[in-house]
Order: C-alpha cells, then sequence, then structure tokens
C-alpha cells in the first residue's frame, strides 16, 4: 500500500503517520518499521529498503520524511522510476510505503505521482482555523482530564500563536499543574513569544505607559534581544494597528476588518481596546520616528539602546 500524506502542521502529519502505522502493524519494532528522512536518504536508497522485506517475513512499513520532491515536477532518473513502477506492480509485495511532505500541495504533474496506482491513498490534511481551534483545545484538555476556560484558551493561542506543537506542549504541562486551567494559569505558566512581547510593547506605547515600557525593553535586552529586530517587530505590530485604525476610522464592521486582515476576532478586541483615540495619522506618526531611529542606530549615529529609550519617552 502506498501513501502520500501532506498538509502544513507537522504534528498533526506525525500523528496521522502513527494511526496509520498502526492500522498496518500493530507493533512496530526495528525488523518491520523503517523511518527514513529524504535529506539524508537518496530516492536510490529507499528503493534498497523498499525492495528488502522483513526478515521476520511480515509486513514491512518503510516512512520516507520530508519528500519534498514531490511539490514539483523536476525530472527523476528513469531507472529510478522503473523501480518504483516494478514495486508499484508488485502486488504481492508485504511491505507499505508512506511518503510526508509538509506543505499546502503536491504537484500532479511529478513524474512519480504520475506512474503512482489508482490504489493510492492521498490524504491531505487541512490546516486547523479559527473556528476548528475552540473545539480541538476542549478535547485536547479533555483527553489529559483538565478544562480550560475560554478567556484562559483564547490567552493560550495567542501566546503560542496558534501553532500545534507548542500548542500540545503547553497544554500538557498546563493540564498536569492544575485540572482547572485560568486565565492566571496560562499568565504564570506559558511565556510570551518575542511576536507576544513586541505586541505588549507596542500596548504600553499606545497607552502612554512609559515606565512598564521602559522595564520590558530592559528585560528583552537582557535576553540578548538586538534593538534593531525589536524595532523591526515593533514597526509591524503598529502598521497592523495602524490598519485597523484606518478601518475603523471608517466605520467598517469588526467583523470584516477581522475578514479583511486576517485577524482572531480576540486579537482584534485586544488592538481596538488599545487603540482607544488614538487615529492611524498618529500611528504612522509613531512608525516616521522609528524608521528614523533605525537609519540612525545603523549608520551609527546614535547608540541602540539610549536610541531605544528615547524613542520611548519621545513617544510615551
Amino acid at each position: 500500500m502506498i501513501y502520500i500524506i501532506f498538509g502544513k502542521e507537522p504534528l498533526l502529519i506525525r500523528n496521522t503517520v502513527k494511526k496509520t502505522m498502526i492500522s498496518l502493524i500493530k507493533e512496530p519494532n526495528s525488523f518491520n518499521y523503517s523511518q527514513l528522512e529524504a535529506g539524508d536518504t537518496s530516492l536510490e536508497q529507499l528503493l534498497d529498503e523498499i525492495e528488502t522485506n522483513s526478515l521476520t517475513g511480515e509486513q514491512k512499513v518503510i516512512v520516507y520524511n520530508h519528500a519534498d520532491f514531490l511539490k514539483d515536477a523536476k525530472k527523476i532518473d528513469a531507472d529510478v522510476l522503473d523501480r518504483f513502477q516494478s514495486f508499484f506492480a508488485d502486488e504481492g509485495s508485504l511491505n507499505s510505503l508512506i511518503f510526508t511532505v509538509i506543505g499546502e500541495s503536491i504537484n500532479k504533474k511529478n513524474p512519480l505521482i504520475s506512474i503512482l496506482p489508482k490504489s493510492v491513498k492521498v490524504l491531505e490534511l487541512q490546516t486547523i482555523t479559527s473556528a476548528t481551534w475552540p473545539e480541538l483545545v476542549r478535547r485536547t484538555f479533555e483527553k489529559n482530564g483538565a478544562i480550560i476556560d475560554d478567556d484562559a484558551r483564547d490567552e493560550l493561542l495567542q501566546r503560542v500563536n496558534n501553532n500545534v506543537s507548542s500548542f500540545v506542549n503547553e497544554a500538557n504541562k498546563l493540564s498536569t499543574y492544575t485540572s482547572h486551567v485560568r486565565l492566571e494559569d496560562v499568565e504564570m505558566l506559558v511565556p510570551r513569544p518575542l511576536e507576544e512581547k513586541s505586541y505588549l510593547l507596542t500596548s504600553y506605547l499606545l497607552q502612554k505607559r512609559l515606565k512598564p515600557a521602559l522595564e520590558l525593553v530592559e528585560d528583552l535586552m537582557m535576553q540578548n534581544l538586538q534593538p534593531v529586530v525589536l524595532i523591526s517587530t515593533l514597526s509591524n505590530q503598529l502598521r497592523m494597528f495602524s490598519l485597523v485604525a484606518y478601518q475603523k476610522e471608517n466605520n467598517i464592521p469588526e467583523s470584516q476588518i477581522a475578514s479583511d486582515l486576517k485577524l482572531h476576532p480576540y486579537r482584534l478586541k485586544m488592538i481596538l481596546k488599545d487603540l482607544g483615540r488614538r487615529t492611524s495619522k498618529d500611528i504612522l506618526n509613531i512608525l516616521d520616528h522609528l524608521f528614523l531611529l533605525d537609519y540612525k542606530i545603523k549608520s551609527g549615529t546614535i547608540d541602540a539602546k539610549e536610541g531605544f529609550d528615547f524613542f520611548l519617552i519621545e513617544s510615551c
């Protein structure tokens, strides 16, 4: 049996491979299961493994990870294709092959895909959306014997940036800590990624809260974060705030703003709250000062840390 499993979430791919493998061989071991990486294993070496039966004479599963060549239509050596075709045509083979691809699609014009048998199973794993995340979160915590409040769930998803692997790791940690996860548990146990910290800095900046803004920058500098990196992430946040402010000024409904800017509804509400009475023109003015600071730092006319502190003092 031949499988192609592809999608954008590595964790979903790994879980699907595991389920598929268990459906084929209930007890995987070194004799009936091989996992190969495309970056380390050529197609010729993969074929050598495919053409070698299990020493115990039982069914064997070979997983070929990161088969990115299936995403393009590049030429494949004729001898390699002939060997694959022989394997595909061998209905009596006890060996199964699973290709995994991290990406949105595979290329139907790929030479190998064009010779696949009709029995091939192609599994496209859909990316988790804002509509499907809540149920996934509920089921994950329920499986761990825990529940999570809605506001805690929203904060958790923001902090893991909707990354499945990060979410599972943090969910396991939270479930070990308590069987009822509340907002304060997430705030205490789940670290903010750089994007979240730059968002928090943007919030302080727009609310003219100088003291916490300076303290946050000091904390980031102690983590060896370069000011130019912080300027870049802060600029991205301010551009998003300016777009939201502009649409708000033009009386665009919140649902439409969220859709247009691909923002989670919870994040949009936070941005609107932080904006207060700030206008898009106000934010663009701050951006102009930030771009000027970036130029001065890169040209060596101002010390990076002192320049950023002065920018905050001036802007707050």
